[in-house]
């Protein structure tokens, strides 16, 4: 029932939308319906119109985002959850034995790769315990966790 609940927000929203639109032409018509000669209903019926379908359109909005919202949160969520396996996968492999060493996680190879210049060269700096090519910009070594 609760699988997917953005797309199912956003489908709330898209409907609510069109319930709005069709209610608003409906009171419009009905509007100028009551209108005789001596009670003109045009300016009302069409501000009803306009107001009410613009109004729906747009408190749609809210509700759409609010369904954008938490499905960009759902794939960020399962992204960190991604990189905190590949993380402890190659903290286990790649952590010195020193326990007193507060050194932070290593950060991920698709995150520091080496910048590949038009010449072909690598610019970067190596580690100086492990000897891997890291980014310049990188402050710690991808695989084992060396500061710079």
């Amino acid at each position: 029932m609760f699988e997917n609940i953005g797309g199912k927000i956003k489908s709330l929203a898209k409907v609510i939308c069109w319930i709005g639109i069709i209610a608003s032409i409906i009171g419009a018509i009905a509007i100028w319906a009551a209108g005789d000669r001596w009670n003109p209903t045009f300016l009302p019926g069409l501000l009803t119109l306009v107001v009410g379908c613009l109004g729906s359109w747009l408190g749609s909005f809210f509700t759409y985002g609010l369904g954008e919202l938490i499905e960009s949160t759902q794939q960020n969520a399962y992204t960190n959850t991604q990189i905190l396996e590949h993380l402890r996968k190659n903290g286990e492999s790649g952590k010195s034995s020193s326990k007193s060493d507060p050194s932070p996680a290593p950060t991920p190879s698709y995150f520091s790769r080496p910048h590949t210049t038009s010449s072909g060269t690598t610019s970067g700096w190596r580690c100086k315990q492990c000897d891997t090519l890291n980014a310049a910009t990188s402050l710690y070594c991808k695989d084992c966790g060396t500061s710079r």
